[in-house]
Formats: structure tokens, sequence, C-alpha cells
């Protein structure tokens, strides 16, 4: 026999083999399209989340959000995860909506020491604020927030939560919390030495990164709604760390959410979802921002650049 046969042998075997293991142990595989800044760690914590709500085995794979994202999604998968609003013609007709949805939603992460001296459960920029500046006469040559600036989902949200401000108007010499608008309490934080001037260079892989190694305080994720009910899901995957609204100069704990719909092909086990804890078991009485898929990819195409400008430029 030809080596080349041989080497082709070998290989059908090993592929009948995973395919045969795959099988037996039930691992259903999890497509997750999204306009959403995934990172490694954070897309593990979805799916440890979701498989406890299927209650099924689950491998998840990303697929960032294309124009054609069918043609990316693998021909072994048994369900996908689409935001709702995302078109959902192209699909292929083996698909079937169930029905059932998963929430994530977007909160700032922080060491619990540091949320202990945010003082209580009114929180807003101010509070936010002091604890940052406590944070850094303690340790001065540490910038104690690092944000994904470069993200546009990031800058996108700090927009809904903080506004904008009327443009022309010069940068007042109020603390970053009093500012107006987005830009100015950002920019306004980097000048007081608080927030990280490399976040305007940041993605959402770098900001958890140096949150993880502990380089940094805080920083903001997209994690499972269930975090906000359960406290011991964000110890789960980031030790010391909580999960709280971002403040806003109000309080409002308004709290950005995205809902992603399942679907699943017509051959396979029909999926049922577990219903989330009820709201009033959160430690915070939050408001939520449901994000508005078309809106939020109309943002990101045609103003996310000019307000990415104005924020490395400091052109109010």
């Amino acid at each position: 026999m030809k080596l080349s046969s041989i080497i082709i042998a070998i290989v059908l075997i090993i592929a009948n083999f995973n395919s045969g293991f795959a099988q037996e142990t039930g691992i259903s595989r999890v497509v997750m399209v999204s306009t959403l800044d995934f990172v490694p760690e954070i897309l593990e914590m979805v799916r440890k989340n979701f498989v406890r709500k299927i209650a099924k085995n689950a491998s998840l794979v990303f697929h960032p959000f294309e124009k054609e994202f069918q043609q990316n999604i693998d021909a072994r998968s048994s369900y996908l995860l689409l935001e709702e609003g995302m078109p959902s013609e192209q699909l292929s007709r083996d698909f079937v909506k169930t029905g059932n949805s998963f929430r994530l939603v977007w909160l700032l992460v922080a060491r619990h020491q540091f949320l202990e001296e945010m003082n209580g459960e009114n929180l807003t920029l101010e509070k936010f604020g002091q604890a940052l500046l406590a944070r850094k006469k303690k340790v001065s040559h540490v910038y104690p927030w690092f944000e994904s600036l470069y993200s546009k989902n990031t800058l996108l949200n700090l927009f809904l939560l903080l506004g904008t401000a009327e443009k022309n108007r010069s940068l007042s010499d109020k603390p970053f919390w009093e500012q107006k608008g987005a830009i100015r309490i950002l920019y306004r934080a980097m000048e007081e030495g608080l927030l990280n001037p490399l976040s305007v260079e940041a993605d959402q892989l770098l900001s958890t990164n140096v949150f993880l190694a502990g380089d940094s305080i805080c920083t903001t994720l997209w994690v499972p709604e269930e975090f906000l009910y359960d406290s011991n899901l964000a110890r789960e995957s980031l030790e010391d760390a909580r999960l709280i609204p971002f403040p806003d100069q109000n309080g409002s704990l308004a709290v950005p959410r995205k809902t992603f719909w399942l679907w699943q092909k017509k051959n396979v086990e029909k999926a049922e979802l577990f219903v989330s804890p009820d709201l009033a078991s959160c430690s915070y009485k939050v408001k939520f921002l449901d994000r508005k898929f078309s809106q939020d990819l109309d943002w990101m195409e045609s103003e996310f650049s000019q307000a990415y400008d104005m924020l490395i430029m400091g052109d109010f």
C-alpha cells in the first residue's frame, strides 16, 4: 500500500473516531452570531451559563455578524443564538426559531474592595469618581480604570448612559463626573489620571486581559443576565470581582441589554431554556436599556468614527 493511501486511511479513522466521540458524549454545537466583541474568557462564561440553562453539554462558537453570516455557519451546528432584530431570511430552512431567549447585559466589573469604597447601593458617577481618586492616591503610578474605547459597542453604551453634549464648547475645570456628555467625561477622566489613556486604542480583548492580570481595578464587560442576580457566578469566573450597573450622573442604574433568540435544527432534540430568576432577587433596581440591532448597526457604521475622532483629538 502506498504511503499516501496509508495517511488518508489514518485521517479517515481519526475523523470517524472524533465524530463518534462527539455523538456519544452528546455535545451540541452552538453558534452565536453577534455584533458584540467577545474574548475567550467571556465566551466561556457565556457558554457555562448557557449550558446550565439548556441542560445540555454544548460547545459555543462565536461568529462576528456579517451580512452574509449564513455562509460561515458550520453544517454540524445544532443550535444558533441570533441577536434580536438580526435578519434571519438567509437562514437555512433546516433551522427553526424555538421561542427561547438568552440575554446579556453590559456591566462594570471591579475588584470587591473597590466597590466597597463606593458606599452602598446609590451608585452615581460621582461616587465612582471619588473611589477612583481614592485608589489613585494609594497607588499614584497606576491608572485604576482601563476601558475598551476602540470597541464600537463600548463607546455606544457610554453614549447611551452618559449622553452627548453641545459641540464647540470648551472643557470645564470641573471633575470628570460633572462634565457634560460622554466624550468630555472620558477625556477629563484621562486628564485626571484615572482612566488609562491607552483605553482609546484598546479593544475588548486588551481591556479584559489588563483587568484579569490585575493591572486595573475596573472595566466593562458583557455577561449573562443571571450575573445580576447571583454574585456567585461572577466569583466563579472572576474570583474577587463584582459586577454592578455602570454609574451615570443621575444614579439611574440603567443597564444595556441584548437579547439572543435560540434557533435549532429540525432534526435535533427540542431545546428548552430554564427561566431566569425574577428581577426582584437583584440587589439593584435596574432599568434595562434594550439595544436595537438595526439602530446599533446604523450608529456603528455612520457615527462611531466621528465620535472616536472627537475622543482622541479632544475636539469638543
